[in-house]
């Protein structure tokens, strides 16, 4: 209960800053400590704790292994030469994220939206749950030093207040506009590509079939 009051404080807090819209001075760490989804540095060496149910309620601790890690690293190389092209690569390696931990987290049936189709031994995620495990792959580019263009941004939220079901969805910032994208893993089943629109764009209430 505790860490749901925390992180309804920070949606509100943001909507009330941005007047509905979205500050870009807000933080993905804020976000993420929340709900306890942080790294946490042992014997072993880095673990990250990550959702692997609705509402982020039950997490794992899981390490990433070196030969995991470099096919993130080979998914970025060469570099892209533009922020559009960083937020096609940034898309399907939060894909990329998904197929790597859906084994640990037992998150690999993972569905699209909230849907609970039955698939033996899987977990479902719901839009909160997948916000933070975008954004805590957003905050792992960051320190592998793969975003050149983009750097993690807070969630963004929309609801009540923007007149739209409750959703919530990861962010990215381009660094040399400061203009923001949600990067909304809830619309794909595990491992698919993240949609990234811009945030103005995803208040509206929109979708990837829009």
């Amino acid at each position: 209960m505790k860490k749901i009051t925390q992180a309804n404080n920070l949606i509100l807090a943001t909507l009330l800053v941005s007047g509905c819209g979205y500050n870009i001075q807000s933080s993905p760490t804020a976000w993420v400590k929340a709900y306890e989804v942080e790294v946490s540095n042992t014997e072993e060496g880095k673990r990250y704790s990550l959702c692997k149910s609705f509402g982020c309620d039950r997490r794992s601790s899981i390490q990433f292994e070196a030969d995991e890690l470099d096919q993130v690293r080979q998914h970025f190389s060469p570099p892209a030469t533009t922020a559009e092209k960083e937020r096609l690569k940034i898309a399907t390696g939060i894909g990329l994220f998904e197929k790597i931990t859906g084994p640990k987290l037992r998150t690999f049936g993972d569905q699209a939206a909230n849907n609970t189709s039955f698939i033996s031994g899987s977990n479902q995620l719901d839009c909160v749950a997948e916000s933070l495990n975008t954004t805590r792959y957003l905050l792992i580019l960051q320190q592998m030093n793969l975003l050149h263009f983009h750097r993690p941004g807070g969630n963004v939220h929309r609801g009540p207040f923007t007149l739209n079901a409750p959703h919530n969805s990861a962010t990215i910032v381009q660094l040399d506009n400061q203009q923001a994208f949600a990067v909304d893993s809830w619309f794909g089943a595990n491992a698919e590509p993240a949609w990234i629109t811009p945030v103005d764009n995803w208040l509206t209430g929109a979708d990837p079939e829009d």
